[in-house]
């Protein structure tokens, strides 16, 4: 078995998953030259120091630290650096390498045949993986003026709270929107609305893959995308994310193993479900423009509302100009878990890769 075979294998030990395919074998060879793949094999996905990674392969850190920083900078691992020592450790196939491709708006023909890569591979066995185990990997997050003043909100439930702890954040480019749009196949909805944070925003921002932000852009960038229509989609953890997209029904990764793949509850919902009240309800037709996963329609002149669909996003309710729609708590609600780590590892389970 090569390098590639042997690294297609490793990804695929990642909580999410990468199944196996030609498809991501092509990928591989298209971002990883052979001695980075071999080098690859070495790392896990938690950071490791130089001084092992060295000590481990028994190569020298003056030679295998330029392999690492071109990975890093070509959005293949994650690079930590301090004053004592570097950390680098590999990233998954989703998220991480493919959102790295395609965040900083870059065009040309190698992005265009990674675009195309990367969509061949989501249709045939990717999208499908986010599905694989009952934990799900990111969580939808509430419009906030739109959540029931009645009831208790948990800061993990409020998009002011989860930013406002955050000491980093960055701004990039939609790199769901921006790969279909290589693809000529996008929409029109906003492309800087991309928010990451902590330490995976200072990497990104330090490799020029995102620029840096401050609070007042990364509410601006909130705002703009609840006026377009956009569900707020996060880690699926209460304590500081990683991300927050803004995400459509037809490019968006997750939103469309929904839309087009036919599969439900492919992110975790909100608290909330929305509640439709048919006596206020003037047909305006204003929800069906903004529910990404279609759980409004109309049919026959009568609106009808699918809740077990519903990601309890509040976007229709935002968007109701009669107030026939509003949010109401959720019987069969699943907090998120408390971290990445604790996320991770039920995955793996679920997934029967550790016990």
């Amino acid at each position: 078995m090569d390098a590639y075979a042997k690294l297609a294998r490793q990804m695929d030990t990642y909580p999410l998953g990468a199944p196996r395919s030609p498809r991501l074998l092509e990928i591989l060879h298209e971002l990883f030259g052979p001695e980075e793949a071999e080098l690859a094999l070495s790392l896990s996905f938690q950071p490791l120091a130089l001084s092992r990674l060295a000590q481990e392969t028994g190569r020298g850190e003056e030679e295998i630290r330029p392999l690492l920083e071109s990975m890093a900078g070509k959005g293949l691992l994650y690079a930590r650096l301090t004053a004592r020592e570097a950390y680098y450790c590999l990233l998954p196939v989703f998220p991480g390498i493919f959102e790295l491709q395609f965040m900083t708006g870059q065009r040309g023909p190698v992005k265009t045949r990674l675009a195309r890569l990367f969509e061949d591979y989501y249709v045939e066995g990717l999208g499908q993986a986010f599905t694989e185990t009952e934990t799900r990997f990111a969580r939808v997050i509430p419009v906030e003026k739109q959540v029931p003043v009645s009831m208790e909100i948990f800061p993990f439930e409020r998009a002011s709270e989860l930013i406002s702890d955050e000491g980093d954040f960055a701004l990039a480019t939609c790199y769901c929107r921006h790969e279909k749009d290589l693809l000529g196949q996008a929409c029109e909805a906003p492309r800087d609305v991309c928010l990451l944070f902590g330490p995976f925003a200072r990497f990104a921002v330090e490799r020029g893959f995102a620029a840096r932000a401050d609070l007042a852009r990364v509410r601006d960038a909130l705002e703009r995308s609840e006026e377009a229509g956009l569900v707020h989609v996060s880690d699926n953890v209460s304590d500081r994310i990683n991300f927050m997209c803004n995400c459509c029904g037809c490019c968006c990764g997750f939103l469309r193993t929904i839309t087009e793949l036919g599969q439900a509850n492919v992110v975790a919902a909100s608290r909330f479900v929305a509640r439709l009240d048919e006596s206020r309800c003037t047909l305006c037709g204003a929800c069906l423009e903004v529910c990404q996963v279609k759980a409004l329609s109309l049919t026959n002149d009568e609106l009808e509302f699918e809740p077990e669909r519903c990601l309890g996003c509040g976007l229709c309710v935002h968007h109701c100009p009669s107030g026939a729609l509003t949010l109401e708590g959720r019987q069969d609600y699943l907090a998120p878990h408390r971290d990445r780590r604790e996320l991770g590892a039920a995955m793996l389970r679920e997934r029967g890769l550790i016990r």
